[in-house]
């Protein structure tokens, strides 16, 4: 694909052009010149708009398929499309799917059907068993196969104790736990933001202090394991 993209601010922190509107010419997927007048001289699609800009493919940390098991809403290609077509060069691929996964087999799975696909798909494993919240999953053998880190996604970690396990065992292998900071019998269900707003339109509020209260506890014990 040859492309001329014209007149588009930089976005990247790195780079000496950050901030600076410029021409950029892609010949055969590969940026061939970064220039501020790049004239078509050999007819290639052209990209033109109003406040335009390019920058680094991103990385959604949380990226939410249906497959395994919901295939019949979203697959992993489609939703490789949907992520590809929002400017997404990679994504983190959550657990929450029907089976969790949670073993070996189903991380293989995502390492399979992802090989060779547009955009780089990093799935990350359950940090407890079929996300129950009860057992430390096969933290090991998942990381093996391509887990790039543990989650239970949307289900917080009750269990103190179990949480201080899995960050110990997580040191130990060298890899990642991602948390979701929520008490439960705070939140109880609510919908929105405990407020002014939530009173006025009447849906249940969910008060700040159940997130702050995890988020605190997970402080002491991510100190504690260090």
């Amino acid at each position: 694909m040859n492309i001329l993209i014209k007149s588009a601010t930089i976005v990247d922190s790195r780079s000496p052009l950050n901030g600076k509107k410029t021409d950029v010419l892609i010949e055969k997927g590969i940026i061939t010149q970064i220039r501020s007048n790049i004239k078509n001289e050999k007819g290639y699609k052209t990209v033109e708009a109003n406040n335009l800009c390019v920058s680094p493919g991103w990385l959604d940390m949380q990226a939410r398929f249906c497959d395994p098991g919901l295939e019949h809403k979203e697959d992993i290609q489609s939703g490789i499309r949907s992520a590809a077509a929002g400017g997404f060069t990679a994504v983190c691929m959550m657990p929450s799917t029907e089976p969790p996964l949670h073993s070996k087999s189903q991380i293989d799975y995502v390492i399979n059907k992802t090989k060779d696909a547009i955009v780089d798909v990093y799935p990350v494993g359950t940090l407890t068993h079929n996300r129950e919240g009860k057992d430390i999953s096969e933290m090991y053998d998942m990381k093996l196969s391509g887990a790039v880190a543990f989650s239970d996604d949307k289900r917080p970690v009750k269990d103190s104790g179990l949480l201080m396990r899995a960050l110990q065992y997580a040191s130990n292998v060298d890899t990642l736990v991602l948390t979701h900071n929520e008490d439960l019998s705070i939140s109880h269900g609510g919908q929105m933001h405990e407020g002014e707003t939530s009173t006025r339109i009447g849906l249940k509020g969910m008060p700040a202090l159940a997130e702050e209260l995890m988020l605190q506890r997970n402080f002491k014990i991510a100190e504690y394991t260090n």
